[in-house]
């Protein structure tokens, strides 16, 4: 009987080999390629059509996101006023 193929890494073990400084940058990393993916379609539906479902799916994305942060006093991240 063969043994079981090893398995793929879980996001968790991948995460606890970077360092923290370098979980930061990999972090900042994916808010500016992120950044750079919404100026693109942004810009490009100025003259292109975007489908309706994928824009309300977006639109949802970004309100959830919004309403989840801290900018609106509500979000996990909001801290209490004393």
């Amino acid at each position: 009987m063969m043994p079981p193929p090893p398995q793929p890494a879980t996001l968790t073990q991948i995460a606890q080999l970077h360092h923290p400084q370098s979980l930061v940058q990999d972090e900042q990393a994916r808010w500016d390629r992120m950044s750079v993916l919404f100026e693109h379609v942004r810009n490009a539906a100025r003259t292109f059509e975007h489908a309706p479902p994928s824009v309300a799916a977006l639109e949802s994305v970004l309100v959830r996101m919004y309403l989840e942060g801290p900018l609106n006093g509500s979000g996990p991240m909001a801290r209490p006023s004393n």
